[in-house]
């Protein structure tokens, strides 16, 4: 089931105010174990319900915890997104409205790692490729000098890959065997952020599940007049 909802949502922070128009989040998809997914887009024009988030409670929990380069204001717009979403009703769901974002942060900044330590570790695996093509002695020397972006390295780097009938492809796939322990403690880590994400999508859902089987089990007591009955 789809259940559409618009809402302008300003969030104070670091980097400035910033406000997100509208949002839809489906409920219920199968195969989805938390309940809930959320798709951001914008509308020419908003809906009539809006939803407030307290930025001042959120901001309670202090500042993001951001590397040095990383985007302060992308952060803003993630936690406006997920705010919005999840639309939290009171101080609980709004600390782990926090733990999901930065569970979020934390998956999207270690797939980026994935990447750039492939291309941080690039001059081993050419090693390894040009180790059975011109020995170990050459293939560290010229994997060296194209690494400093040496010019005759480059060349000669390139010559003998043509040769031998190979392609900077080899050397990228060659790359992750040599560090490929390395590569799966970092798939290992994005795994226990997710998993720690999706426990504490359950969890609210499960929350919320038991406060409205309660609102519905109160929903006939009625108010009435006590008297108080002195003891005989």
């Amino acid at each position: 089931m789809l259940v559409n909802y618009a809402y302008c949502h300003n969030l104070q922070s670091g980097s400035g105010t910033i406000a997100v128009e509208s949002i839809i989040i489906s409920q219920g998809h199968a195969g989805n174990p938390s309940g809930l997914e959320f798709t951001e887009f914008v509308m020419s024009k908003p809906l009539a319900r809006t939803i407030t988030v307290n930025s001042t409670r959120l901001s309670l929990f202090g500042p993001p915890a951001l590397l040095n380069g990383e985007d302060g204001e992308a952060y803003d717009s993630l936690m406006a997104r997920i705010s919005g979403a999840l639309n939290p009703a009171d101080i609980i769901e709004e600390m782990w409205v926090r733990d999901i974002v930065d569970l979020n942060w934390e998956i999207l900044r270690l797939r980026r790692f994935k990447s750039q330590f492939l291309t941080a570790n690039l001059p081993y695996g050419l090693r390894a490729i040009l180790d059975p093509v011109c020995g170990y002695r050459e293939a560290d020397e010229l994997s060296t000098g194209w690494a400093k972006r040496d010019g005759d390295a480059i060349k000669k780097v390139d010559k003998l890959l043509a040769d031998a009938g190979l392609t900077m492809d080899e050397v990228w796939a060659e790359t992750l065997a040599v560090k490929i322990n390395d590569f799966e403690r970092i798939d290992r880590l994005i795994m226990s952020a997710e998993m720690r994400r999706d426990a504490i999508l359950g969890e609210i859902e499960r929350r919320r599940a038991r406060q409205a089987e309660l609102r519905k089990k109160t929903g006939g007591v009625e108010d009435a007049e006590f008297v108080e009955v002195p003891c005989q």
